[in-house]
């Protein structure tokens, strides 16, 4: 098979390993918020893993340049967050906005591959609130607190595991 549908547990999968990971970064980011940057970094890294899982089991579905992009997006964000987990809350902010823009570009330019299937919508709704969280996090004031970062980053999760798991139950062959 060439289409979403022979990935389609991975896409269960990643999905539901991204809201746990939403989850956690939500609640865990806020109460510890000394380490928030290295659970940011952590939910990067361990996205990009899965997003890799599911990228070998579709490698003929549409889109792949564009998901291996998507990929090393997530990959590098989680490096450079770790590496730079003592920098100011400023800088994690604006990081987390490119960040998350970068990513809506490049899924929504990833709709397009996809506009055949049935199962492009669910991306369209991530990547319209990666631009809104991506957004947010540009125009959030300087002195933000951690639990405002970590509900837009573990919503942000939460929404595209969501959008993850329901293009791998709505997948048809």
């Amino acid at each position: 098979m060439s289409n979403i549908y022979a990935g389609r547990i991975w896409f269960m999968v990643e999905g539901l390993a991204v809201t746990a990971l939403g989850l956690a970064a939500l609640v865990l980011s806020g109460l510890f918020a000394s380490c928030a940057n290295g659970l940011f970094a952590l939910c990067f890294i361990l996205t990009a893993a899965t997003l890799c899982l599911r990228m070998l089991a579709t490698i003929k579905a549409p889109g792949l340049r564009l998901t291996l992009f998507s990929f090393l997006v997530y990959l590098v964000a989680g490096i450079v967050l770790f590496i730079e987990h003592n920098n100011s809350l400023l800088f994690t902010m604006n990081y987390l906005g490119v960040i998350f823009l970068i990513l809506a570009v490049t899924n929504l330019t990833l709709t397009l591959t996809r506009f055949h299937t049935n199962t492009w919508g669910f991306l369209l709704i991530s990547s319209c609130l990666s631009v809104a969280v991506g957004a947010l996090f540009l125009m959030q004031p300087a002195d933000s607190s951690i639990w405002a970062i970590s509900i837009l980053f573990g919503g942000h999760f939460i929404v595209y595991g969501a959008c993850q798991f329901m293009t791998g139950a709505a997948a048809d062959n």
